[in-house]
């Protein structure tokens, strides 16, 4: 994800690229894609989809505008969606501490959950509960360590 200063996240965070493919073999993705829900407030509904990756942030948030406006109207998860993809979820109504999610799949689904919650100013910034869930089977704590260092640089790079 590009920002401005050209600061990015490493494209060699590759342990968290991992899937499987259409025969039931170990790959590792060139790119992944963010799997999202977008929330419809007038109903309580979502839209389950996903935006294909691109290294411009621009380019990524005009994919993304265009698919909600796309599928505006959808209340489901949607059909024919790639398979290298990771989980995104949002709690922008809580803050929390911790938060976990089991995806129920035999065990098989080896790319991460990456979970954000309410943020609130403090101490003159803004702070954001990020969390999380790997599967150890492709990442441990080390990557997650990783992980959150570059995202706290690339969020420190922003002001």
């Amino acid at each position: 994800m590009c920002f401005s200063g050209g600061k990015t996240l490493d494209k060699s965070l590759t342990e968290f690229k991992y899937g499987w493919d259409a025969d039931g073999n170990l790959i590792k993705w060139d790119f992944v894609s963010p799997s999202y829900t977008d929330f419809h407030a007038e109903d309580e509904n979502f839209t389950k989809m996903v935006t294909e990756y691109s290294d411009d942030l621009l380019e990524f948030c005009g994919r993304m505008a265009d698919d909600r406006e796309r599928y505006k109207n959808d209340r489901a998860v949607l059909e024919d969606q790639p398979k290298n993809f990771f989980d995104v979820t949002c709690l922008p109504w809580v803050k929390y501490t911790h938060f976990d999610v089991h995806v129920f799949d035999e065990g098989k689904f080896l790319a991460p959950v990456v979970t954000w919650g309410k943020y609130e100013p403090a101490g003159g910034k803004l702070i954001m509960p990020l969390t999380m869930n790997i599967h150890h089977a492709v990442a441990d704590g080390f990557h997650l360590s990783r992980f959150f260092n570059e995202v706290q640089e690339l969020m420190d790079s922003l002001h």
